[in-house]
């Protein structure tokens, strides 16, 4: 994708990336830095969901996309039922990624 490496995010966001595995940590931080996004780092994605979604209302809580390796039948449906909006798998594609950012929406507060 020419041009996204050096142009500013579609939107600003604050993103939590949650990754266990300390490679794929810095690869994703460093994608999403030169996509123009800043982001923090949790381990377990599936337990960070549970507590945002316990602690903010639906209309009100970050948008959840997970980027899992887990492509098996019922891995989406895992994440979804988790609180999780969005679901793409590793290897991470890009365009897969791009799509997913765009699609979440800035909070207004």
């Amino acid at each position: 994708m020419p041009g996204w490496g050096t142009a500013p995010p579609f939107h600003p966001l604050r993103i939590l990336l949650a990754e266990d595995n300390v490679v794929n940590q810095k690869l994703a931080m460093r994608l999403l830095q030169q996509m123009g996004y800043r982001a923090d780092l949790t381990s377990n994605g599936l337990e960070a969901s549970r507590q945002i979604t316990a602690r903010w209302p639906a209309g009100k809580r970050p948008r959840i996309i997970a980027m899992t390796a887990n492509a098996m039948q019922g891995d989406r449906e895992m994440c979804l039922a988790a609180g999780m909006d969005d679901y793409i798998t590793k290897p991470i594609r890009v365009p897969h990624l791009v799509d997913a950012l765009q699609k979440a929406q800035t909070r207004k507060d």
